[in-house]
């Protein structure tokens, strides 16, 4: 019942923060920024296999590129401020858009310039690293979190120079860059598969705390987050091991870490559930706490923030399309549906049903929608999958050894 709630409260969520684009929030600003838009389309994605309105989202985003190779801050509009994340963040939701809608005219009108992009930025690297830009109008914000919103000039100016996390995002746009190419037709391309090698090991070599077993947001931070071991795991940064080390140390209740807000807690969830097997219902328990208190609290839209409307000396939005997360997440990772390749031609199903005995959910794709569910069976998980026939199940990504499908 608490999940049902969390989909409907969610689902009126992302339709109120949808006008001429997606914004955030309805009553505030009313503007389109490319890490709140990217949240709301994977969200909206599998609420209402909405891919009209991301399009048209992505493509403002995507015609406001800067002088300097950044996106402005909005779009439309002429902001004066750039968040380079957001940036990365615009061309993993390219990628999405492609992902999931199976159309590929958003990629492909924006590649070229996405590549030309990225290739700049590569020739800026200094000691592998991808620096921060110090200048005027450039603001180095990744969350409304401890740690995470931004450096001061004293910071630039007593040598902070690089850090973990917009290394990381530059990993995961190379990334979804070489999966567009090769859905493109065009193959990989060698010169970004060997710069995100090199990306990944010098975010290890610098900012890796063996000590703490975490990876530090920069050389000089006080404050060890969340975010940039999500971060750092979904870029694939260090060794597998550092990884399982960061994982472990962001599922302790006395981890001692930062937690992420709302927003970015997006990353966190992608990360700990890498290894739902192990880290899954611990989220689920989080979001159920978390949300489920701005329920409890007589919500019926989700907040900017935790703190609700007396955030941001009173200016906090009680109404915030990117803290719809749960959207995805009982999606994606309760009932398991993921496309693997473009419009879920291929897709896996991987339920939790350890977590729940009884789920069933529909997910919107092109030419219908995949409709799963289970039921606990004397003591076993009993999965029926039913598709349309123009898609394929990967049965190898199906099911855990201890859950059978019946149909």
């Amino acid at each position: 019942a608490l999940h049902d709630r969390l989909l409907d409260v969610g689902g009126r969520t992302l339709h109120l923060c949808i006008h001429e684009h997606y914004e955030d929030p309805p009553w505030r600003e009313q503007a389109l920024y490319a890490n709140d838009a990217r949240t709301q389309a994977l969200c909206g994605y599998y609420a209402f296999g909405e891919t009209a309105m991301p399009a048209a989202s992505f493509t403002l985003l995507g015609q406001s590129l800067r002088d300097d190779g950044f996106l402005m801050l909005t779009a439309p509009g002429a902001p004066g401020l750039t968040i380079p994340s957001f940036t990365f963040a615009w061309m993993l939701a390219v990628r999405d858009h492609y992902l999931y809608s199976g159309d590929d005219s958003l990629a492909r009108a924006f590649l070229a310039q996405i590549l030309s992009m990225l290739r700049a930025f590569l020739a800026e690297r200094k000691e592998g690293l991808l620096p921060l830009r110090q200048q005027r109008g450039v603001w180095h914000f990744y969350d409304w979190s401890a740690g995470m919103s931004g450096y001061s000039t004293e910071d630039l100016e007593k040598g902070l120079d690089a850090d973990a996390p917009l290394n990381c995002f530059f990993v995961l746009a190379l990334e979804a860059a070489q999966q567009m190419l090769g859905w493109c037709g065009e193959g990989e391309d060698e010169e970004l598969g060997a710069a995100m090698n090199e990306i990944r090991q010098a975010v290890a070599e610098r900012f890796w705390d063996p000590a703490e077993g975490v990876f530090r947001t920069h050389e000089k931070t006080e404050t060890l987050t969340q975010l940039t071991q999500a971060l750092a795991v979904l870029a694939a940064a260090g060794d597998a091991q550092m990884r399982e080390r960061a994982l472990d140390r962001m599922a302790r209740a006395d981890s001692g870490l930062a937690e992420p807000g709302l927003s970015q807690s997006f990353y966190t969830f992608e990360a700990l559930m890498t290894r739902k097997e192990k880290y899954g219902a611990g989220v689920l328990a989080g979001i159920e706490a978390t949300w489920g208190k701005m329920l409890d609290a007589g919500a019926t839209t989700f907040w900017e923030t935790i703190r609700g409307a007396s955030d941001f000396s009173n200016a906090g939005s009680l109404c915030h399309g990117w803290s719809a997360v749960p959207v995805y997440v009982l999606y994606h990772n309760l009932l398991g549906v993921r496309p693997l390749t473009p419009g879920f031609r291929t897709f896996s199903v991987d339920p939790m049903t350890d977590v729940v005995e009884g789920c069933s959910g529909c997910v919107p794709v092109p030419g219908g929608e995949i409709k799963v569910s289970w039921d606990d069976v004397d003591g076993e998980a009993r999965v029926k999958v039913d598709t349309p026939e123009n898609l394929q199940l990967e049965t190898s990504l199906l099911f855990h050894d201890s859950v059978k499908q019946q149909e």
